[in-house]
């Protein structure tokens, strides 16, 4: 059952809380470097957009949200994304309304990564990689906070949702304490878009298959039995 915003709040993370951790993150080994102004208001917009992609989807809202995060490279989307996962497994403990999380990351080296680095930010574990070298059983996935795929995963169990196969989105989708009311996809989407082609023979085996007396609408106009364009052979 979807919560209700105003009587059920999500348990949401603290912008501030946010911006603390990732100036602590920035300033310490790997990245030594200092924070400048656009990085905060990079920042605020990231944490601003994952707070409202929860608060639309744990409404009755018929129309959910979604964003593009447009962020530069090097602005530490990953990084960010790691540290509001941690903050939001720690934002869950004892609250009624806990939120799930699903990261969907292009490799399997990136899932395992992401998850790591998650946990090491939280202090404890709460996220795991689930993939085809580390698999994890429906109740195992279910126990935590954050779950981590790869992008073909995440495709996979979208095709067979498309399908009316929903058991395997179902089962990525759903954790012990509801549905995951936040979906991350770090970097774009490699495998959403088919690609398919067609020859000469193809378009030529359609066309004979228009009728007769429709074949001068379909052309344009032109009088029945003359083709222009493209022709057989080409």
């Amino acid at each position: 059952m979807q919560n209700t915003i105003g009587l059920h709040e999500p348990a949401l993370v603290s912008p501030q809380a946010f911006l603390d951790r990732m100036t602590h993150l920035w300033s310490t080994p790997p990245f030594n470097m200092n924070t400048t102004p656009a990085l905060l208001g990079g920042w605020g917009v990231l944490v601003d957009y994952f707070n409202r992609v929860i608060r639309s989807n744990v409404s009755g809202a018929e129309q959910k949200l979604s964003y593009a995060l447009p962020l530069p490279t090097g602005s530490g989307k990953t990084e960010g994304t790691c540290v509001y996962a941690a903050l939001q497994a720690e934002r869950n403990l004892g609250h009624p309304n806990p939120v799930g999380m699903l990261i969907v990351t292009r490799l399997i080296v990136d899932a395992d990564r992401v998850a790591e680095k998650i946990n090491a930010v939280a202090g404890r574990v709460v996220a795991a990689a689930h993939h085809s070298e580390h698999k994890l059983t429906s109740s195992e996935m279910a126990e935590f906070d954050v779950l981590v795929i790869t992008h073909q995963a995440f495709m996979n169990a979208a095709e067979a949702f498309s399908a009316r196969v929903p058991d395997r989105w179902n089962m990525l989708h759903q954790w012990s304490k509801g549905t995951r009311s936040l979906i991350v996809v770090d970097e774009a989407l490699a495998n959403a878009v088919d690609h398919c082609e067609a020859t000469s023979g193809d378009l030529d085996v359609v066309l004979r298959a228009i009728p007769y007396e429709l074949r001068g609408d379909v052309n344009g106009g032109a009088k029945p039995g003359h083709w222009s364009g493209v022709k057989a052979g080409q």
